[in-house]
């Protein structure tokens, strides 16, 4: 399959924890890359469609805060639910 070369910014302290890992598993950076996108497009493909948003927000939310409590994203799961 052909390939190609993608430039992405990461910052430090996670590419850190990317290499430590790949290190641990005697595989390279692309291979964890590779894997950890894969794994992210196949449980988007089968999360329902109606989820999908809310999966976004949750991940967009994850990455750039703010912190929330358990019972805060309890809410918004409820909330999102409730009006199905």
């Amino acid at each position: 399959m052909p390939s190609r070369i993608v430039n992405m910014t990461i910052p430090e302290d996670l590419l850190a924890e990317v290499d430590e890992v790949a290190r641990s598993e005697g595989r390279t950076r692309s291979e964890l890359f590779r894997t950890a996108v894969r794994g992210y497009v196949r449980k988007r493909r089968e999360a329902p469609k109606d989820s999908r948003p809310l999966l976004s927000r949750l991940a967009r939310l994850a990455v750039k805060g703010p912190n929330l409590a358990a019972g805060d994203l309890d809410g918004m799961i409820y909330r999102r639910r409730a009006h199905r």
